[in-house]
């Protein structure tokens, strides 16, 4: 179910996104806005992640766990990948 969020625009940014709108793929502001918040959101969520992932690297560091070099990484990748393979009855 939808809910109703109204948002107050001065004129001239409110002249701008119907421009945008009428020039655009989008049929409405409102379809405009989400995917506005949208992309805005997924940005939010990596840089939340890449946030997590450099805390967990240095706790890592903290506990005295190394960082696999570039050929131990790719190594695991390759298990990762035959394994999922495996899983999924392709190897």
């Amino acid at each position: 179910m939808n809910k109703l969020v109204s948002m107050r625009l001065d004129e001239k940014f409110l002249k701008e996104v119907e421009r945008f709108v009428n020039e655009s793929t989008y049929s409405n502001k409102t379809e405009a806005f989400k995917a506005g918040m949208r992309k805005l959101m997924d940005e939010w969520e990596t840089k939340r992640a890449i946030q997590m992932l450099r805390q967990s690297r240095d706790w890592a560091k903290k506990k005295g766990i190394k960082e696999p070099t570039p050929e131990e990484f790719a190594k695991i990748r390759e298990e990762v990948g035959n394994r999922s393979l495996r899983e999924a009855g392709l190897l």
